[in-house]
């Protein structure tokens, strides 16, 4: 997974929409996979990449800049 660390560090340290991922990160700690529809930056895909729990992890983009992203 490549991060940009200058322009999303914000999206990566969970401090963007902190409120929503702070739902969705324990939601994910419960998880066993995750389906990342509309995944931009991919920041829920690596919070779920994390859990221990998690056996399977798909995320898309409609946005064909971001595959390359999630291809690694």
């Amino acid at each position: 997974l490549s991060i940009d660390a200058g322009s999303e560090a914000m999206f990566y340290a969970g401090l963007y929409e902190a409120e929503t991922n702070h739902v969705l990160r324990r939601f994910i700690a419960k998880a066993r996979c995750l389906l990342d529809v509309g995944a931009a930056c991919g920041e829920l895909t690596a919070w779920a990449l994390r859990s221990p729990r998690i056996e399977r992890v798909l995320a898309y983009d409609v946005s064909p800049q971001r595959w390359p992203v999630f291809r690694e």
